[in-house]
């Protein structure tokens, strides 16, 4: 038997067991991922925020938006380290203070929810019913911190605009009814406008705050819910308008509110 025929097992043998060791060994040594990713839920969804990633030095390392219908945000392909997440909320909201979060390799670090607060300007859906027609507004200004609150709800259709105008005294937003009165001391009163305009030109304006002497006063507005640590406020309004000009007045109807601030 030669040589080579005894030692070929043996060869054989200890090239299998160095694949293997090498095989380990390159296992062993994998690299450790140097990126991560942060993902985030801003609240309420509408605050439509831009939401940026910054260093330890405060410099702006990526910027993205929170999605208009979920609210979420993703920084992908994080280095490795400890970040600040600061938000730019849309108008009517207050930037939060900045929060810190740690990007680990190859791991995502959910922050959960992020809450920007409201600065008192009301968001949400207002809908009226006037002449037989329905509206729905979406735009809403004014102020749900003064007193009285106040709160233009407005749609826009080419150049011609319709909106309600409201204001009821605040009350810390107790549930309760509030009427059309002549009487500006009473603590529950409701004031109320419907107007249409064609660019700048009054089409026409219907209003409690003009209601002649010997006419009747009819309107009320009802808050069926209202959370102030929430920021919510729901009800319901109609109101008959009298017109400053020599039109007839007219009644608005079917109105509701579902707002937060």
């Amino acid at each position: 038997m030669s040589f080579a025929t005894i030692f070929r097992p043996i060869i054989a043998s200890l090239t299998v067991l160095g694949v293997l060791a090498a095989g380990a060994c390159s296992k062993k040594e994998a690299a450790t991922p140097n990126t991560g990713n942060v993902t985030g839920v801003i609240t309420p969804i509408d605050a439509a925020a831009t939401v940026m990633l910054n260093d330890q030095s405060n410099k702006t390392i990526s910027t993205t938006t929170s999605d208009a219908t979920t609210g979420a945000f993703t920084f992908n392909g994080v280095q490795v380290g400890a970040y600040t997440v600061t938000v730019q909320p849309t108008r009517g909201y207050v930037a939060p203070a900045p929060k810190p979060v740690t990007v680990a390799g190859g791991q995502t670090t959910d922050m959960g929810q992020v809450k920007v607060a409201g600065d008192g300007t009301p968001h949400g859906v207002v809908t009226w019913r006037v002449n037989g027609v329905n509206y729905r507004a979406t735009n809403l200004t004014g102020s749900m911190l003064s007193n009285p609150i106040s709160i233009t709800a407005t749609v826009t259709n080419g150049t011609v605009i319709d909106y309600v105008y409201f204001t009821i005294k605040n009350n810390n937003y107790q549930t309760g009814t509030y009427n059309v009165t002549r009487n500006a001391a009473d603590p529950y009163a409701f004031y109320a406008t419907y107007a249409r305009f064609d660019g700048y030109t009054r089409l026409v304006e219907y209003t409690t705050n003009y209601v002649p002497s010997s006419a009747t006063i009819n309107g009320a507005l009802t808050i069926t819910a209202s959370d102030p640590t929430a920021k919510t406020l729901r009800g319901t309004f109609d109101f008959l308008g009298y017109s400053t000009t020599s039109l007839p007045a007219s009644t608005v109807t079917d109105g509701t509110f579902d707002i937060h601030y």
